[in-house]
């Protein structure tokens, strides 16, 4: 028999492919990118051989058999529009006698997550201004996240004055800055210091940042303090002269440090606040004009740079309605002595009136016995005194006791008058008998 080989079917070489982009865009930079490539004809003599480039270069070959050929995956690193490259041949081809079939991939940029940040430019201000006045900060805002954002101003702290912003909301596009202006108003008589935060955030996440703005008062000196006299003319050496100072300007900083000088030196210092400085009193013991002399000062002056001010005073004495009196002392006097005898009594005669006055000293009384006073007038001036001497004379032949009353009489109209009584007893005389002796030699 003879023995005929079937010869092998002819081979059937790929004559077409189509590349197909199998991940649904967008495509990113890093996303993983997937084709598939179909063959033709169907009845294709496999396996084949194919590479693929994807913009760097053809990549190894490689063998299949499979249609459609999947798995072809690549991660593109450029933007823009890449091209998919397949070569493919088959049927002992070489290389040269390629199939191809090439596809456009737009990869875009990996969209960057959006960030939302904020800053306020300086962090730290100190600012100071007279009180009544406006002191103003300029801030800068700044966005400093990614994205456009929303970003509000407020304030919190002491917030002893006024603040106020403008802008209070500001939209900013990623790094752009904005000015904001705080502007502080000082309260008219605003003292120390106010500390305010002022924070800047974001509307869109919890992002924020800060400043601490402190704005100070400056002190104020008191400028003038006229000293008025309350008290109504006319004032004399024992009146309780009343005082008040009006300090200048209105909103002077407290407190302040005054002393008075009414002619004997400063006083004291005091520290006050009040406007008007009242219970300022004084009772001047010299007559003529004095001078009462106010000196304040504050803001941490010395009291060499005080602010004085002074007011003078017409002091006259004070009328005296005069006045007349007399006294003797002691008011009665008892003395004895014997028959015959001189007896002194002494008395002092004062003048208790307030003017000098002429006493004329006389005795009055049973006078039983010559009496006498010496001086018989005397001129005292007030408060003045005199010794009176009253000399009683006791007779030989009287026995028993006298009194006389001794008074000082004023010579004014009416008179004024003392009197003082002096009673003197006599002694019994005793009688003394001796024996008669005779001697005869």
């Amino acid at each position: 028999f003879l023995n005929i080989e079937t010869p092998p079917p002819p081979c059937v070489p790929v004559t077409a492919a189509t590349l197909t982009l199998m991940t649904p865009a967008p495509i990113y930079t890093d996303t993983l990118t997937t084709f598939e490539a179909t063959l033709e004809p169907e009845d294709f003599t496999a396996p084949y051989t194919y590479t693929l480039d994807f913009g760097t270069g053809p990549g190894d070959p490689a063998s299949g058999s499979a249609n459609p050929l999947s798995g072809l995956n690549t991660t593109f690193t450029n933007t823009g529009v890449n091209t998919a490259t397949l070569a493919l041949w088959s049927c002992g081809a070489e290389p040269t006698a390629l199939v191809t079939a090439i596809t456009t991939v737009e990869v875009l940029p990996h969209p960057v997550p959006p960030t939302y940040g904020v800053a306020l430019t300086p962090t730290l201000a100190t600012r100071s201004g007279m009180p009544g006045t406006q002191v103003v900060y300029t801030l800068t805002v700044e966005n400093t996240g990614n994205i456009t954002d929303t970003v509000d101003l407020s304030t919190t702290g002491t917030e002893a004055w006024t603040t106020n912003l403008v802008p209070n909301v500001m939209t900013l596009t990623t790094g752009q800055t904005a000015p904001l202006t705080v502007t502080v108003t000082l309260e008219p008589y605003a003292t120390g210091a106010d500390s305010m935060t002022i924070t800047a955030t974001s509307r869109n996440a919890p992002v924020a940042a800060q400043a601490t703005l402190t704005t100070t008062a400056l002190c104020v000196p008191v400028a003038a303090a006229p000293l008025a006299i309350l008290t109504a003319a006319p004032i004399y050496t024992d009146t309780v002269v009343v005082f008040e100072a009006t300090l200048s300007p209105p909103n002077f900083t407290a407190p302040y440090t005054y002393t008075l000088d009414f002619g004997n030196g400063p006083s004291t210092p005091v520290s006050s606040s009040a406007n008007p400085l009242t219970g300022l009193s004084h009772t001047f013991n010299a007559t003529g004009v004095q001078t009462a002399t106010l000196a304040v000062w504050n803001c941490g002056a010395p009291p060499s740079a005080a602010v004085t001010a002074t007011a003078a005073v017409d002091v006259l004495f004070r009328p005296v309605t005069v006045t007349y009196g007399i006294s003797l002392t002691p008011s009665l006097v008892e003395q004895s002595s014997m028959p015959g005898a001189q007896v002194v009594a002494t008395l002092i005669a004062k003048n208790t009136g307030n003017t000098a006055t002429v006493f004329d000293f006389s005795t009055t009384g049973e006078e039983s016995w010559a009496t006498t006073v010496s001086p018989e007038a005397w001129t005292l001036n007030a408060g003045e005194t005199v010794v009176l001497s009253a000399t009683v004379t006791l007779d030989f032949n009287v026995i028993g006791t006298d009194v006389v009353t001794v008074t000082a009489t004023s010579r004014t109209v009416p008179p004024v008058a003392a009197n003082a009584v002096i009673r003197t007893a006599a002694l019994p005389l005793r009688r003394l008998y001796l024996p008669l002796i005779l001697n005869f030699d």
